[in-house]
């Protein structure tokens, strides 16, 4: 293999290196990845320059060029020969055997077979793929932040139940400074029951997992594709109806978080600068908590809910001009989600069953990256009643002035004084 790499230019290194970490890509994909690692940009003829480079490899049986119907037209799709992954192995003179652990480019030896691109399963590779070059993106914008991802070959995990063993395997997993993301690659093409079927699988893990002492993952970013069949908003009510009906008992801790690859990047950031939006809303909400118009002082509920709850609930009763009693409960929610929205309703219920004064239920949801989507209450027991129970939410955006970062549940800025006594 030696002197097969020795008679290969450095873009064509390059070229293998790529394809290696990514193990097949579109043309598109391909070119534009090895623009951007050597610093070019990808004009018309850096691209018929890259394709000589393609065709070179391809004859020299390094890579291998299939041709595959994707978005309505004929394209390229490449993946590395048997031989031209042994000689990646060469470029990145990895030793005999070894695995690697996925994060921060920590990539191992695998077998011919899981490092080729599944077969039958070609376009849902493109588009994970589409996914791992925006985090990589992002790693690259924000090199600062501790920001990584690994592919499924690295954390999926077997286990075992009555003597059965089992594969659970997502699509890849999200490292956000300590906090742990599993990933969940979507065309659209599952209908309601073989979701129902994959969060199942996710249910039996945890429970091992559980009773195994394993740390569980922070939540789910469950990605679709922004031209899915039926529409983002119809596969969002489809995809939490059966997160929802199988993850029952993880949802007040467990997220799962829905959006496109375009909106993947403001949730990574809104999560790595969590600690620091938690400390922003906190000064602001005492800002209309205390002094002479203030609301009262906002506490941590350490009872219900708050005992067995990974994140800190907020709230606080107000009486109002007319000694109505409102209860503020305060959550984080950034572009979707179902926990927070778990929480508040099990707060809620927990008030209500031993507060005797009636109270109007005010749910302040606080966010940083992008005005969050509709509330979407698919899924729930009782929807229309929760519906209500969530009418009078408000929004605060905490990067915003204080003429605009606060807002109605329909989305209407409310320019007032402190809108917690409106």
């Amino acid at each position: 293999m030696k002197n097969v790499l020795n008679t290969l230019s450095p873009t064509k290194r390059m070229i293998l290196d790529i394809l290696y970490e990514y193990r097949g890509m579109t043309f598109n994909q391909l070119v534009d990845k090895l623009a951007f690692s050597l610093g070019k940009t990808a004009h018309e003829t850096y691209r018929r320059n890259a394709y000589k480079n393609f065709q070179d490899l391809t004859e020299e049986k390094l890579i291998v060029t299939d041709a595959i119907r994707f978005e309505n037209k004929n394209v390229n799709f490449y993946y590395l020969t048997e031989t031209g992954l042994q000689v990646a192995y060469e470029i990145r003179d990895l030793q005999p055997g070894y695995i690697g652990k996925g994060f921060w480019g920590d990539l191992g030896e695998f077998s011919y077979e899981l490092q080729r691109p599944p077969k039958n399963n070609v376009l849902h590779h493109i588009m994970t793929t589409d996914v791992f070059l925006k985090i990589n993106t992002i790693m690259d914008k924000h090199w600062d932040r501790e920001i990584t991802y690994r592919d499924n070959r690295y954390c999926s995990a077997s286990y075992e139940i009555d003597g059965k063993m089992y594969r659970f395997r997502p699509d890849g997993e999200i490292e956000i400074g300590k906090k742990k993301f599993l990933l969940e690659v979507d065309r659209g093409s599952e209908y309601l029951e073989a979701l129902q079927k994959k969060f199942l699988g996710y249910n039996n893990y945890f429970e091992w997992c559980e009773k195994n002492n394993k740390e569980l993952p922070e939540g789910l970013i469950f990605i679709t594709s922004s031209d899915t069949k039926y529409g983002i908003n119809r596969r969002l009510i489809t995809a939490q109806q059966a997160f929802l009906s199988r993850m029952t008992q993880w949802c007040l801790n467990f997220n799962m978080s829905f959006g496109t690859v375009d909106e993947l990047g403001g949730f990574i950031l809104s999560e790595d600068n969590c600690s620091e939006h938690n400390k922003q809303w906190l000064d602001i909400i005492s800002f209309y908590a205390h002094g002479k118009n203030g609301v009262g002082k906002v506490q941590q509920l350490t009872e219900g809910p708050g005992k067995i709850c990974n994140t800190k609930i907020y709230y606080n009763f107000v009486k109002t001009s007319n000694d109505s009693l409102r209860l503020f409960v305060y959550e984080r929610y950034e572009t979707s989600g179902t926990a927070a929205i778990i929480r508040l309703l099990e707060t809620y219920q927990y008030f209500k069953s031993y507060e005797k004064t009636e109270f109007e239920f005010v749910p302040v949801l606080y966010y940083s990256e992008g005005q969050p989507k509709t509330l979407n209450f698919q899924g729930l027991q009782n929807e229309t009643i929760v519906k209500k129970i969530f009418s009078n939410t408000l929004w605060l955006n905490i990067k915003s002035d204080a003429r605009t970062r606060w807002a109605s549940s329909n989305g209407r800025t409310i320019d007032v004084g402190n809108p917690l006594l409106q």
